[in-house]
């Protein structure tokens, strides 16, 4: 069945009211019509089961047949700071990282990533907001990841303070990811972890000292060296494999409208 992400405000009594963008898709694209059924998410938590009632090139109306409300999937959010790579490769980290399973992405401004930056590289953001999106509809994921403004190495540090299990994936770090979460068991996660992935060329020795003076854990992804952005969607399916025990907490419900 069709999904549409929607804002929350799209949900008006026991009606969907899809925008004008997505009411021309639906008509004019999917070809859907009255009658037909529609799925619809707000990103939160929240999905709702719909039937077209009302139907044009600028406004689609559903009724609601029911909602289903999805809490607490994993016991634990994963936020991912990633450094800025060249070209689109950090679309392809987020898109990937998205289906995986992320609460939030960092884009992260590292010594090694400074050659890479221009003045356009702000505007990226709304891009990467509908790259987090589309892959959490074309996934069947019920929360969007929430993509950050662009940090400075400094800025990143001080927001590691907010995480109880913080990851710096580093080619110079022989102990791997394996022996450090054997101190975490797999049912009892940390509330809040971060993992940390550096550029094309890795991160240099002073940021990796100084993230460990911050608390973070450096570890390695295996015997060869990953890219950058294969990294950074790696680590967080590995963390999901170590903690899916705790995935059997989900609390979820469905209500009739």
């Amino acid at each position: 069945m069709r999904r549409f992400h929607i804002s929350p405000e799209a949900v008006q009594g026991k009606r969907v009211i899809f925008a004008a963008r997505d009411a021309h898709h639906i008509k004019n694209v999917l070809r859907m019509r009255r009658g037909e059924d529609i799925v619809a998410f707000d990103g939160r938590g929240n999905e709702y089961s719909a039937t077209i009632a009302i139907i044009s090139s600028r406004r689609v109306e559903a009724v609601i047949r029911n909602r289903k409300t999805t809490k607490n999937r994993r016991l634990y959010s994963l936020a991912l700071a990633q450094a800025v790579l060249k070209g689109s490769a950090l679309d392809l980290v987020i898109r990937q990282a998205t289906e995986v399973g992320i609460s939030d992405f960092y884009p992260l401004i590292t010594c090694r990533s400074l050659g890479w930056l221009k003045r356009g590289l702000l505007r990226k953001i709304p891009r990467w907001e509908k790259i987090a999106i589309e892959a959490t509809r074309q996934s069947g994921g019920d929360s969007v990841p929430r993509i950050h403004t662009l940090l400075r190495w400094e800025e990143l540090l001080l927001l590691a303070s907010r995480y109880q299990l913080k990851l710096l994936f580093w080619e110079g770090e022989r102990k791997n990811l394996k022996e450090i979460l054997r101190l975490y068991p797999s049912s009892s996660p940390p509330e809040r972890i971060l993992l940390l992935v550096g550029p094309e060329g890795g991160f240099s020795k002073p940021e990796v000292d100084g993230a460990v003076k911050a608390g973070f854990q450096t570890a390695g992804l295996g015997p060869g060296i990953l890219r950058a952005s294969t990294a950074g969607v790696v680590a967080p399916a590995l963390i999901h494999y170590h903690f899916q025990d705790s995935a059997r907490g989900i609390a979820s419900g469905k209500v009739e409208i």
